[in-house]
């Protein structure tokens, strides 16, 4: 460790150990101490209950819409188009069972 020393101590970039007190390193710096911090154990769970809450909550937001809303509403009126050119008075009866 003296011969590294010794050595860095020749130039002069590396003449003097670096400040720990600069200037802030940034917005991703500071991001990523606060990062750092989290016990991920707690926040494991904390996460895990947001997205519970945000999955229920979005359950019942959709159960209630489907509640609300006439199943029927965007249905339009039905026409009955005849196949065959018959006059309509009259229904067509079923043809009689076959005799043995």
């Amino acid at each position: 460790m003296a011969a590294l020393d010794q050595e860095l101590r020749q130039t002069t970039k590396f003449a003097e150990p670096p400040s720990l007190s600069g200037p802030p390193g940034g917005l991703l710096d500071a991001f990523m101490l606060q990062l750092s911090k989290v016990d991920w154990r707690r926040g494991l769970a904390v996460l895990s209950a947001v997205v519970a809450a945000a999955g229920l909550l979005a359950a019942y937001l959709v159960w209630r819409h489907y509640q609300t809303t006439d199943p029927l509403s965007g249905l339009n009126p039905g026409a009955y188009h005849s196949s065959s050119n018959a006059a309509g008075e009259s229904l067509p009866l079923p043809a009689p069972p076959p005799r043995r």
